[in-house]
């Protein structure tokens, strides 16, 4: 009896013996050391943890009994910061915000696989495609070379497609969620879940809307009949963490999994190398049979520098863990992912792939001015991505902005220098640079890749500081007055068009004779692909803060106010350049 309980006694100590700080430790990515990377909460990590090791449904009961036993206080598992209920066959693990102490022993853990920080990505801007109408006419006509002497974006070419048009077709959208209304989408829209800070059930920031509507719009659409299912994952100003990013791949492989029709997930996000993001994306594909389409190349990046793109990449980088081909029966449908190769065999369903991998480029984000040159000097823009996480944030000419969103309401603030009151960014602040340029001298603003469908005028006006400007702001005083516009040319090139054809160059030059002293200067597109009604029109306001030197003596003699200078009565604010005149009144 003795021997029997002291065996016994072994066997239930042996269920919770920890090892030693001298054993294996199990790999640990900190966001310092992966280049690009950030990790706006220190304490935030994602554990991923190793095959048949930890029941997923008990995850939070061996955390506990892992702290607690080590000295750590139990932690209490409702907290919003634990994600514990991921399906195990998406990604096997869990998320929370754990001390360095925590992170050591859990790092000593057997059923531990690696530990990363909970980092962020971010919505891309994909490569601008000038001839959008032309990019759809390449789907149906195959190597078809462009008709000489044709313009590739009239709407002169013939798009040929099933006349299904995806019907019963779902495509899982994951990005900042979606104007389920439009007009284009004709009620084919679930609003599945949102995670993360982002307003919940209504896409702020757009991109969402015009990835969608990429895929599946009745106008500019591939999948014209297939249905958008959205999960919104990237906050208003397009960034989302990690742990958001993985409960949405979650949601969506697991809800494709169990549906009888036929299933995409479409991602048009990425970010630095993050295992745990690609972990979510193989497993749903090798696991779920779940197909996965996701944005590479973007911003002129090499796609085997970032997560999830770097998943299709040639031999020998992760894109070989997808090799396993997946494939899934579902009436008449059959889908199979090898590799880089998505292949189908259901009409439109063909199509809707097709739009991400051979038409990539038909999708972008917004924009923002991401280097401004100013008397003959470079001045990196504000990166809304990346500079507001540095412990010490570079200094800037050009004032913060929340993200690569618009401004739609015309009568905040944010129509100014740029902000988010919704997300409680009220405006913007000054910034800590001031530049230095003479009258008459050239200014140039280096956009980020501008989307080829967000037509629209580019606008500068400046305002004179009658004090320190690295500590003013205008306020709701009409001190604005013009420089520089463009809007439609007599041949019918959009600005913006323009700006695209220069690679996101635009120059204005400052007034000649114009007093010295230290100015703003504000910059905007105004999207109006969207402004055949109000709200509409999307502002995209940049403010630089420059010294006007020499002895001018010129003052302007109109002012106008932001807000206040566009309402919804403005010439120019709402326009259909669809259907509108052929001049186009410059607000």
């Amino acid at each position: 009896m003795i021997a029997t309980s002291l065996i016994s006694l072994c066997l239930a100590a042996a269920t919770i013996a920890l090892p030693t700080p001298n054993t294996f430790l199990a790999p640990l990515r900190r966001a310092v050391d992966i280049p690009g990377a950030v990790a706006p909460i220190p304490d935030a990590y994602i554990v991923a943890l190793k095959e048949n090791t930890v029941d997923p449904h008990a995850r939070g009961d061996w955390l506990n009994v892992v702290l607690s036993s080590r000295g750590h206080v139990r932690r209490d598992l409702t907290e919003l910061d634990f994600r514990l209920g991921w399906n195990e066959t998406v990604f096997n693990g869990l998320a929370g915000r754990f001390s360095d102490s925590e992170i050591r022993t859990l790092q000593q853990q057997g059923e531990v696989s690696y530990i990363q920080h909970d980092t962020l990505l971010h919505t891309t801007a994909l490569v601008v495609q000038l001839n959008a109408v032309w990019g759809l006419s390449r789907i149906s006509s195959g190597a078809t070379p462009l008709p000489p002497n044709s313009d590739p974006a009239s709407f002169g070419f013939q798009y040929t497609f099933d006349d299904s048009g995806g019907s019963g077709v779902d495509i899982f959208v994951l990005d900042t969620g979606i104007r389920a209304t439009h007009q284009d989408f004709g009620g084919r829209v679930n609003f599945l879940q949102t995670f993360g800070t982002g307003t919940p059930g209504i896409d702020v920031n757009g991109h969402g809307t015009h990835v969608s509507g990429t895929v599946a719009g009745s106008v500019f659409g591939v999948a014209k009949s297939a249905t958008i299912n959205m999960i919104k994952c990237m906050d208003d100003a397009g960034a989302g963490f990690t742990s958001d990013i993985v409960s949405a791949i979650n949601l969506a492989a697991t809800t494709a999994s169990s549906s009888s029709r036929p299933g995409i997930v479409s991602m048009s996000l990425g970010g630095p190398p993050n295992q745990a993001i690609d972990d979510a994306v193989v497993n749903a594909v090798n696991n779920l049979n779940v197909p996965f389409v996701v944005a590479a190349g973007n911003e002129g990046l090499d796609a085997s520098s970032s997560s999830p793109a770097r998943l299709g990449g040639p031999g020998g980088n992760p894109g070989d863990q997808m090799e396993r081909s997946t494939t899934r029966h579902s009436g008449h449908s059959r889908l199979k992912m090898t590799k880089r190769d998505l292949h189908t065999w259901d009409g439109m369903l063909l199509t809707a792939i097709s739009l991400f991998l051979g038409l990539a480029s038909s999708v972008s984000a917004h924009g923002y001015v991401q280097e401004q040159t100013v008397g003959g000097t470079k001045y990196t823009g504000y990166l809304p991505y990346s500079d507001p996480y540095y412990s010490t944030p570079p200094a800037r000419i050009i004032r913060k902005i929340p993200g690569n969103g618009p401004v739609t309401d015309l009568s905040l603030i944010d129509v100014q220098c740029n902000g988010y009151s919704g997300g409680g960014v009220v405006g913007s602040a000054p910034a800590p640079l001031v530049a230095s340029a003479a009258p008459g001298s050239t200014v140039t603003f280096n956009w980020t890749t501008w989307p080829d469908s967000h037509v629209g005028p580019l606008i500068t006006y400046m305002a004179k500081a009658p004090s320190d400007i690295t500590k003013w702001n205008p306020g709701t005083s009409a001190v604005w007055f013009k420089i520089n516009h463009s809007g439609k040319s007599s041949s019918g090139e959009w600005a913006a068009t323009t700006l695209i054809k220069n690679k996101g160059i635009y120059s204005v030059t400052i007034p000649s004779g114009l007093k010295p002293g230290q100015y703003l200067i504000r910059h905007e597109i105004i999207a109006l692909h969207s402004a055949y009604s109000y709200p509409g029109a999307q502002v995209y306001p940049s403010c630089s803060q420059i010294q006007v030197t020499g002895s001018g003596t010129r003052s302007p003699t109109s002012f106008v106010s932001f807000p206040g200078a566009y309402t919804a009565s403005t010439p120019g604010i709402v326009f259909d350049v669809y259907q509108g005149p052929a001049t186009y009144p410059i607000p």
